[in-house]
């Protein structure tokens, strides 16, 4: 919400936005009364939170959240405001986690979906090993995932995970920057007949037949219908490119990548494909 110009009549009390709740769900406030969780059946379903107001300069202004009845009261303490206000609060629909991560394994890192799946990394999982989680058609906050994917010659320091990607097919493509001395690598899964299961068993390793160590392979990846995109940002002392692959991919290790995409003007530290 953002307004242009402080309210008449104010009189001094707080700048207060008034948002009227239906539906049948049950509101709950919490203490800091700045997250607001609507339940359903006492299961959350969604949080309205992260409340946050600024002024024209930037600066953050107090501001809280109030229950009145089925009113949810935004307030704002403007007195000291630059107007234009913007009252900016977010909203989580549910939340996903997983029952086998701990501390440091950096859940969320890279996050991708389409209409089948959520697919997000932690590539500091098991000591930096890294590992991607699946969820299907998640619809509620959830700590039970639809697979755990890993590399079978997965090490210690690899970042599996670093980035993810997931195409129209189904095909989840996994970053590895950090294989084999920061050369990189990414992995493939092609999605079997009967969905994704927890597996190690990749489908293809894309790797580069002149790739050299701190190229960093795997650092950002996308898939489309036809090809996917692998970025490269440490190629060439930090110039970056990017390589493209066939999809749907080969079986095993494919070091052929179709075209390697660069900037003739390019100089190091673009890092391009970042």
């Amino acid at each position: 919400f953002t307004l242009s110009d402080r309210p008449r009549y104010a009189n001094g009390t707080p700048l207060t936005l008034e948002i009227s709740l239906a539906g049948n769900v049950t509101p709950s406030l919490g203490v800091s009364s700045k997250i607001l969780t609507l339940l359903s059946n006492g299961a959350p379903v969604l949080n309205y939170s992260g409340l946050i107001a600024t002024d024209a300069s930037g600066a953050e202004l107090k501001s809280w959240m109030e229950l009145q009845g089925s009113n949810l009261l935004l307030h704002v303490d403007d007195q000291k405001a630059q107007y234009p206000v913007t009252v900016d609060p977010y909203v989580t629909t549910f939340k996903l986690s997983t029952p086998d991560s701990a501390a440091g394994d950096d859940f969320g890192y890279a996050v991708a979906f389409n209409k089948d799946y959520a697919v997000i990394g932690a590539p500091y999982n098991n000591n930096t090993t890294g590992a991607v989680y699946l969820f299907s058609n998640p619809t509620a906050t959830t700590t039970k995932y639809t697979a755990k994917l890993t590399a079978s010659n997965g090490v210690a320091g690899d970042g599996f995970g670093a980035a993810v990607a997931i195409g129209p097919d189904d095909t989840v493509v996994v970053g590895a920057p950090f294989v084999n001395s920061f050369a990189g690598a990414a992995y493939t899964y092609v999605k079997p007949g009967g969905g994704f299961k927890t597996t190690s068993a990749y489908t293809t390793e894309l790797t580069a037949y002149d790739g050299t160590s701190g190229d960093a392979l795997g650092y950002s990846v996308a898939v489309g219908a036809h090809v996917i995109l692998v970025g490269v940002p440490g190629y060439q002392n930090f110039i970056g490119s990017s390589v493209i692959y066939p999809n749907p991919p080969g079986i095993g290790s494919d070091p052929y990548y179709n075209a390697r995409l660069v900037d003739p003007t390019g100089v190091g530290g673009d890092s391009l494909g970042w």
